[in-house]
């Protein structure tokens, strides 16, 4: 089917071209080969690096949804959701769903004995603030949303990573959590959590990897999408051909093939093409907040005093307010001066101080 779909939109050079422009206007494999080129065996060798250091001893201590509920909510009030133009609910998986210009819609899900709600405010925020931050003029046009997937989840990845795991945020929010939810964290040291929050441990499952190693599920994904649509690969070869990279790349070893070929929906409702989008995600946040940082050079202290709203009035001027305006290349170009690199995910990566406390 996907194979038809690309004839029928038609394409240059490859057939997956056409299905990346779906959600990706305007990018292509030549462009994907050559930023995935770069980005791989970095990330392979960080993965490999990072394993030569003992994880440290840290539970998470017992959290009632109440407090979950009640932090979440204050993540996101700081970040600068406005409530009074949408609200936060529970899902079984957290997503952001707009009903319209003035209400756009996040959800998170509880568990006891994880600290995935905060980032899942996070994320969902971020996603949430591009689409609170559209000009009130582009409400009823097709203008009033996101312009890819791709610079969608750049805010998220923004918010959710690049702010919400820095020393120089929780320097500021660490108190505030420990308030917030009494008796659980009274006793755990800042060093302790920062350094558990950003810890690199491969996983089989793609939507429980860290941060580093996350994106080279996603390459595994495009090298296969890519094989299968050029001809080169059968559906029937899949199982052996993604046990073998997620052996060369992420030195796992893949059990089965529900922890492998067929962890994901995408290929069963036919999304090809989809999965590069997350990784496009990852690459232009690093970008975005690069330029960010050339404009507020005093981001360190503007993190740890918890002036987020400088942050989002950048974002909102230099991207949210667009909308759909602009295709995604040329809002990079607008904002960056550049075309899309890898190089500022790869630097913000070996730069973070929190992996060699």
């Amino acid at each position: 089917m996907s194979l038809q779909k690309a004839d029928y939109l038609g394409y240059e050079e490859h057939p997956y071209d056409s299905l990346l422009d779906l959600y990706e206007e305007g990018l292509t494999c030549r462009q994907l080969d050559d930023l995935f080129a770069v980005l791989q065996p970095e990330l392979t060798k960080l993965v490999r690096q990072q394993r030569e250091f003992p994880e440290t001893a840290f539970s998470i201590p017992p959290i009632a949804e109440k407090d979950q509920i009640a932090f979440s909510e204050r993540m996101l009030a700081e970040i600068g959701y406005d409530f009074n133009r949408g609200r936060q609910d529970a899902s079984a998986h957290p997503f952001t769903t707009s009903i319209g210009h003035n209400d756009r819609r996040v959800t998170n899900r509880y568990r006891p004995d994880s600290l995935e709600f905060i980032f899942c405010a996070l994320h969902e925020g971020g996603h949430a603030l591009y689409e609170q931050g559209i000009r009130q003029e582009y409400g009823a046009t097709p203008l009033d949303e996101g312009v890819s997937l791709g610079i969608h989840e750049s805010q998220s990845r923004l918010w959710e990573n690049i702010v919400g795991r820095s020393r120089f945020f929780w320097n500021h929010y660490f108190p505030m959590l420990q308030q917030t939810i009494p008796g659980s964290f009274q006793n755990i040291d800042l060093d302790d959590f920062v350094r558990h929050i950003n810890r690199i441990r491969p996983r089989l499952i793609r939507v429980e990897a860290d941060e580093v190693s996350y994106n080279l599920h996603i390459i595994v994904r495009y090298e296969l999408e890519k094989e299968l649509l050029g001809g080169y690969l059968k559906v029937y070869e899949l199982p052996d051909q993604w046990k073998e990279k997620y052996r060369n790349y992420l030195g796992l070893k893949v059990d089965s093939d529900a922890t492998g070929v067929l962890q994901d929906i995408h290929w069963a409702h036919s999304s090809i093409g989809y999965f590069p989008t997350y990784t496009i995600g990852n690459l232009a946040a690093s970008q975005f907040w690069h330029h960010y940082c050339l404009y507020d050079t005093g981001y360190q202290e503007t993190l740890q005093q918890g002036n987020l709203k400088k942050i989002r009035q950048w974002l909102t001027e230099n991207i949210y307010r667009h909308g759909a305006l602009y295709p995604p290349a040329e809002l990079l170009q607008k904002v960056c001066g550049e075309a899309l690199q890898s190089n500022y995910f790869l630097e913000y990566l070996k730069n973070k101080s929190e992996f060699a406390l």
